[in-house]
């Protein structure tokens, strides 16, 4: 029998009876009784393969580890996994794309090199600890803020300003979900596809090319899951997807003239927490629009 909770919240998180309510139903499914579930954000694909990063229990601040696994169907937003984790073992569910990108420059087994070794880049990074700390979502410390620096570098301005354009159409798939129009949204979608088939893969090369062919795929596959539903609460479910990829890839490869303002909404996604990235300081919550606007807050500006 399925157990449902409710709760009714005004705009401050505060309990208040003539809002809304939030329901979440609990469902026996017999078959996922013994599976491990992972949301799929957590996955990276490179051609057939499905790439975690598990935590070192043997070190006490985060420590991660590259690791291939078999995936199983789909269930809702998580994979069922096949073989490859434990329970119990904690997993990189954000930001994996960008500790990989630190994990190939120091040499370490990575998405595009599973076998580890350094990488050429170009550039001296000197001689990298093997238990180099990385952070679990969004990547603060110094050592990964000052290789993806580097990284970018390299990356062509043609190439940054048509990510930018990407950036910007989503602005308006944005207003989409604070207007809680789910027939705009699949029209904005359309946009959004379009300035990212504009974007020249070509203009990267090497192993940025390969991350910017995941970058894409992720990207196209929760743009397609937007238009997949009419139900708008699945299309912010994807949208959340959506945003943590494009996240990674403008940290990665970086924009042209633009200040983004990376915000956090800790009851988005059933109360997991999701992101989004917005032109204004001002929270403009697109997982609840008038609902509770301003719920949120500013976790990191990217310029």
């Amino acid at each position: 029998m399925a157990k449902v909770r409710v709760e009714i919240r005004n705009r401050n998180n505060k309990l208040k009876p003539e809002m809304f309510a939030r329901g979440q139903i609990t469902a026996s499914i017999p078959e996922l009784k013994d599976a491990i579930l992972i949301p799929r954000s957590a996955v990276l694909w490179t051609g057939k393969r499905a790439v975690v990063y598990v935590r070192d229990p043997e070190f006490k601040d985060p420590t991660f580890s590259y690791r291939e696994i078999d995936l199983g169907q789909e269930a809702g937003a998580f994979y069922i996994v096949k073989n490859g984790l434990a329970v119990g073992e904690e997993i990189v569910t954000n930001g994996a794309f960008k500790i990989d990108a630190a994990a190939q420059l120091q040499g370490k087994p990575s998405m595009m090199n599973p076998e580890g070794g350094k990488i050429s880049t170009g550039h001296n990074h000197g001689g990298a600890n093997k238990n180099q700390k990385t952070t679990e979502h969004e990547g603060h410390n110094m050592n990964s803020g000052a290789m993806s620096s580097e990284m970018k570098e390299s990356v062509d301005e043609n190439f940054k300003k048509q990510l930018t354009e990407v950036y910007k159409a989503q602005l308006d798939l944005q207003k989409a979900f604070l207007a809680t129009d789910a027939e705009k949204v699949f029209t904005e979608v359309s946009k959004v596809k379009s300035a990212l088939k504009k974007v020249d893969m070509s203009l990267v090369k090497g192993e940025m090319h390969n991350h910017w062919m995941a970058s894409m795929s992720d990207l196209n596959k929760s743009l397609d899951q937007m238009t997949a539903s009419k139900e708008i609460e699945q299309q912010r479910l994807a949208y959340a997807d959506f945003s943590d990829a494009l996240y990674q890839a403008i940290k990665m490869f970086g924009t042209v003239g633009e200040t983004i303002y990376y915000q956090f909404c800790p009851m988005a996604k059933n109360d997991k927490g999701a992101y989004w990235l917005s032109s204004t300081k001002e929270i403009k919550n697109p997982y609840f629009g008038d609902a509770m606007l301003t719920c949120g807050e500013n976790k990191e500006v990217i310029q």
